[in-house]
C-alpha cells in the first residue's frame, strides 16, 4: 500500500508498506495520466522493499535513489504508486498540494478500498497506517 506524508520541514515523503511481494520502483505522476506520459518524479530502491518505507521525496535517501527529479507539483492532483517489473504493485494514493498541506508530520493519507470497491481517502497516523496497511478491505 502507498500513502503520502510530509516530513518535518513539510516536504513531501513517500510511504510504502509492501503486504505481499516486493517492490523496487516508484512514480509520481498526474492522477489522469495514461500510463506512457512521463513521470513528475521517479525512485529506485537500491534493494527489494518488503515490508514499511518512507522517503523524502524531494531527495532521496540511502535506500531510495532519485532517477527523475520531482516537477513542481503545483495545483494538479497527483498519483503516486510502487512496484517491481511486472510482478507486484502498490494500491495508489491521489493526491493534491491541498492534501499535503492539510497533514502534519507523522501523518499519512492512503486511499482505502472498501468491499465494495469504493476507494475512500483517509488520513492516519504512521503507527495506524503501519498496523492497517495489511488488512483487508471492510464494509
Amino acid at each position: 500500500m502507498t500513502a503520502v506524508g510530509v516530513g518535518p520541514d513539510g516536504g513531501p515523503v513517500g510511504v510504502v508498506m509492501v503486504c505481499q511481494g516486493q517492490i523496487t520502483t516508484a512514480h509520481l505522476r498526474p492522477y489522469d495520466a495514461q500510463d506512457g506520459r512521463e513521470p513528475f518524479g521517479s525512485w529506485q530502491r537500491s534493494r527489494p522493499l518488503r515490508g514499511y518505507d518512507s522517503w523524502p521525496l524531494a531527495t532521496g535517501d540511502a535506500d531510495w535513489t532519485v532517477t527523475r527529479p520531482m516537477a513542481p507539483l503545483g495545483e494538479t492532483r497527483l498519483d503516486f504508486r510502487a512496484w517491481s517489473g511486472n510482478d507486484w504493485t502498490s494500491t495508489s494514493i491521489g493526491f493534491s498540494t491541498a492534501d499535503l498541506a492539510a497533514l502534519k508530520p507523522g501523518e499519512v493519507r492512503y486511499t482505502e478500498i472498501d468491499r465494495n470497491g469504493r476507494e475512500i481517502p483517509r488520513t492516519v497516523t504512521v503507527e495506524e497506517f503501519r498496523a492497517k496497511a495489511c488488512d483487508t478491505p471492510s464494509d
